[in-house]
C-alpha cells in the first residue's frame, strides 16, 4: 500500500502508477490540511482537537483543517464518526 500527501499534479500521478500496479494507495493534494484519525487514537481528545481545528482556524486558511481521514476497518472507524457527527 502507498500513501502520498503532497501536490495534486505529483498525487494523480502517483495514483496513476499505484493503480496500474494493482497497489492501493491514497493520495492526498491540494494544498489542504488533512487530519488522520489512527484506529486507535482517544477518541475524546481527537474529535475535540479535530472539531476545533475545523471550526476556530476556519478564518486562518493555512491552519484550518479541511479533510479528516479515518483510518481502520469499518468497525474501527464507527467509533470516531459516531463522536464527531452527534
Amino acid at each position: 500500500a502507498v500513501t502520498f500527501i503532497g501536490t495534486s499534479p505529483v498525487a494523480n500521478i502517483v495514483a496513476a502508477r499505484c493503480h496500474n500496479l494493482n497497489k492501493c494507495v491514497t493520495t492526498l493534494g491540494g494544498a489542504k490540511n488533512h487530519l488522520i484519525a489512527l484506529p486507535d487514537c482517544e477518541v475524546e481528545g481527537a474529535s475535540s482537537d479535530i472539531v476545533v481545528s475545523f471550526t476556530d482556524c476556519a478564518g486562518q486558511r493555512c491552519m484550518a483543517a479541511s479533510i479528516l481521514l479515518v483510518m481502520g476497518d469499518r468497525e474501527q472507524q464507527k467509533a470516531p464518526q459516531d463522536k464527531l457527527l452527534t
